[in-house]
């Protein structure tokens, strides 16, 4: 992840990119709306998955 925050903070987007992937919006739409980088979206997609 590019900015420190903290582990609270990391899961509450986390949560938050889950919801967004669920309605099929883009990795980049999610990046832009939680400040997420694109390692730890494709993280929580990969996590969907199983």
């Amino acid at each position: 992840m590019g900015k420190k925050m903290h582990k609270g903070e990391q899961q509450k987007l986390l949560k938050k990119a889950r919801n967004l992937l669920e309605q099929d919006m883009g990795i980049t739409e999610v990046m832009e709306a939680t400040g997420l980088s694109q390692q730890d979206i494709q993280r929580e997609q990969q996590k969907m998955r199983k």
